[in-house]
């Protein structure tokens, strides 16, 4: 059983290794990848935008320069570090969400003050209204 196991957990099946195959050797692939480098980059500068007009005051971040997620961080206040996970439920409620930063810390449990927002699959009216949202719980 145990070398069955791992034989299974070497490599995946066949037809998937075929099927990917296929997608790497495809004549289009080239253009398919700017055409979506290009999108994702557009997204992310639209949601920079609106970073900047919702969360100029309230927080600091860098331009990611590749993946699908913004990295911010919260300015502290006379309070400290923003326990971000207990704004969550809050956010949720109004219909929006974000990764806390806190479950990426290796070693930490106290608050951080981080947070982790995807841009990839909002519209830019979607990505308004929620930023202009989380802006507002986090102001409270």
């Amino acid at each position: 059983m145990n070398t069955i196991l791992q034989a299974a957990d070497l490599h995946s099946n066949r037809l998937s290794q075929w099927l990917v195959l296929g997608l790497l050797q495809h004549p289009e692939r080239t253009q398919r990848m700017e055409q979506l480098i290009a999108n994702y980059r557009h997204k992310r500068d639209a949601f920079e935008d609106r970073l900047k007009h919702y969360f100029s005051e309230l927080a600091n971040w860098d331009t990611p320069a590749g993946g699908l997620f913004y990295w911010i961080t919260l300015k502290e206040t006379h309070k400290g570090k923003t326990d971000t996970r207990a704004l969550l439920p809050r956010a949720i409620e109004q219909g929006v969400a974000f990764m806390p930063g806190e479950p990426f810390m290796p070693f930490s449990s106290s608050p951080t003050g981080q947070i982790r927002l995807n841009f990839s699959h909002a519209s830019e009216a979607q990505m308004d209204a929620g930023l202009k949202k989380l802006a507002a719980i986090f102001q409270s």
